[in-house]
C-alpha cells in the first residue's frame, strides 16, 4: 500500500471513530460533515473527498465490524464447512449488534430513510462485495451446486437481509426476531442449491431456524394477543449444536433430492 493510500486508510479510521463519538455523546441528529472534520482534526474536503455523503459515513459505520468478521470467514481453508461457519458468523455479528442495539438500530435506520437512493444501493453493493467470496469459496468447496448463479444468489440474500434489518430497525420487530427470521430465510434458499457436504454441514443450522421460526410464530401470536412471550431464549445451532430431535418436517425435505 502506497503512503498516499496509508493516508487515506488513517483519515478513514479517523473520521469513523469521530462519528462514533459524536453520535454517542451527542445523538445521531447532530452528525454533519462539518462537525464531523472538526471532532476528527481534518479539513471539511477529507470526508466529502473520502466517503461523499453523512450517509456513506453511517453506511461505513455498520460495515466496518461486519466487513471484518466477514474477512475472517473468507479466510477459512477450503472444506471447512463454509456454509455451516456462515450462520456461526451470522451468530457473532448478531451478538456484536445486541451488544449495542440502540446504537446500531439508530445508524440503520438514518440510513435506509435517506433521500439518496444511491447510497442505498451502495449499501447492498457493499455487503455483496463482503459476502461474495463467502459463496465462492462454498462453491469452490462443493457445498454448492456447480451451475448456482453465485451472484444472483449473493444478491438475493443481500437484499432479503437488509429487508428484514430495514424491518427491525422501523421497530416492527425485536432483534432477536430478526435474526431468527435472516437464519430462515437463508436456510430456505442455501438448502435449495446446497450439495453434497454443504447440506450435510447446513443441517445443525437450519433444523435450529425452523425451531426458532415456530417460535418467532408464538412469540407473534403472545404480543398481538397481549398474552406473556414464551420464556427461555432460541435454540441455535452455534455453540453447543445441542439439538437431538431430528430434522422438522416441511423445508428440511428439499436437503435430499
Amino acid at each position: 500500500m502506497s503512503l498516499r493510500e496509508q493516508n487515506k486508510a488513517y483519515n478513514r479510521r479517523r473520521i469513523l471513530a469521530a462519528a462514533d463519538t459524536i453520535i454517542r455523546e451527542e445523538g445521531i441528529d447532530k452528525l454533519s460533515m462539518r462537525h464531523l472534520a472538526k471532532v476528527a482534526g481534518v479539513s471539511l474536503r477529507t470526508p466529502y473527498n473520502l466517503f461523499g455523503s453523512k450517509t456513506e459515513v453511517l453506511i461505513g459505520l455498520l460495515q466496518a465490524p461486519v466487513a471484518a468478521l466477514f474477512g475472517e470467514l473468507g479466510a477459512l481453508p477450503r472444506g471447512d464447512g463454509i456454509l455451516a461457519q456462515a450462520f456461526v458468523m451470522l451468530d457473532r455479528v448478531a451478538a456484536q449488534v445486541a451488544a449495542d442495539e440502540a446504537f446500531f438500530r439508530g445508524i440503520y435506520w438514518q440510513m435506509m430513510s435517506t433521500d439518496q437512493p444511491d447510497a442505498r444501493r451502495g449499501a447492498i453493493d457493499g455487503v455483496m462485495r463482503m459476502t461474495r467470496p463467502v459463496l465462492d469459496l462454498a462453491r469452490d468447496a462443493g457445498e454448492l451446486e456447480t451451475d448456482v448463479d453465485i451472484q444472483t444468489l449473493n444478491r438475493h440474500l443481500t437484499i432479503v437481509t437488509l429487508s428484514l434489518a430495514g424491518m427491525w430497525a422501523s421497530g416492527l420487530f425485536e432483534f432477536d426476531e430478526l435474526v431468527e427470521h435472516i437464519r430462515q430465510s437463508w436456510c430456505n434458499t442455501l438448502v435449495q442449491v446446497s450439495s453434497g457436504s454443504g447440506r450435510v454441514q447446513l443441517r445443525c443450522a437450519c433444523a435450529d431456524a425452523w425451531i426458532g421460526g415456530s417460535r418467532l410464530v408464538e412469540r407473534a401470536h403472545a404480543r398481538e394477543s397481549g398474552l406473556p412471550q414464551p420464556a427461555g431464549p432460541f435454540e441455535t445451532c452455534g455453540v453447543d449444536r445441542s439439538y437431538r430431535g431430528g430434522m422438522p418436517p416441511g423445508p428440511a425435505s428439499t436437503m435430499q433430492r
